[in-house]
């Protein structure tokens, strides 16, 4: 969610109404919530409870999002990843659990995720080898590695956090971004990239100068 927010909330710092925005992002899964076993097994464990996490843009004439591209194709619905529930008046309406498709998942996030990189970078005027710190969408380890290799970053300028917050979705981004800030991974001037990918499916890449 804070990837896919950043460059609206990019155009309003642009629109000078404004010196600063916050952008918040919440997961939360229902306690007692649902997910199918083979997603569990293949893209989990998701966090049950929550995460949460926010960001501070502050208008600056100095670059900072170089580049963001968004994506969305809806013809990867439920069949993909998604559920079809809905809660209404306090009762679960419908199928109530996390459909996955982890071999199409798998596909579509690699793909969806270099090629949105390798756009924001054409678009930056730079190579994604310069990449100092990638923050990927912290929700299987062997997407974010396939993702860091076929854009010739390495490992090592990979932030990773699915093992001990497990898949935070929304919140992933900015809870292993505040790691490597507090860890002292990236300095001013630096190049970041951000990913995330969701449900429906969506997916997207933004290009930070730090």
């Amino acid at each position: 969610a804070m990837v896919f927010t950043l460059p609206f909330m990019l155009l309003i710092c642009f629109t000078g109404s404004f010196l600063g925005v916050v952008i918040e992002t919440l997961w939360c899964l229902l306690r007692h919530g649902y997910l199918e076993s083979r997603a569990g097994l293949v893209y989990g464990p998701f966090n049950l409870l929550y995460g949460a996490g926010a960001v501070v843009l502050e208008s600056s004439s100095d670059p900072g999002v170089l580049a963001a591209r968004m994506y969305a194709d809806g013809r990867f619905d439920e069949k993909i990843l998604g559920l079809t529930a809905r809660v209404d008046q306090g009762r679960i309406i419908g199928h109530p659990y996390i459909n996955m498709d982890g071999r199409q998942v798998f596909k579509l996030a690699v793909d969806g995720l270099v090629n949105s990189a390798r756009e924001v970078a054409d678009l930056a005027c730079v190579r994604t080898e310069d990449v100092a710190l990638f923050v990927p969408h912290q929700a299987n380890l062997r997407i974010m590695t396939m993702v860091a290799k076929k854009l010739g970053i390495d490992e090592a300028k990979m932030v990773q956090t699915v093992h001990e917050h497990g898949n935070t979705s929304a919140a992933s981004v900015p809870l292993a971004l505040d790691r490597a800030v507090r860890e002292g991974r990236v300095k001013a001037g630096e190049l970041v990239l951000l990913q995330a990918v969701g449900a429906g499916m969506a997916w997207g890449s933004a290009l930070v100068r730090w």
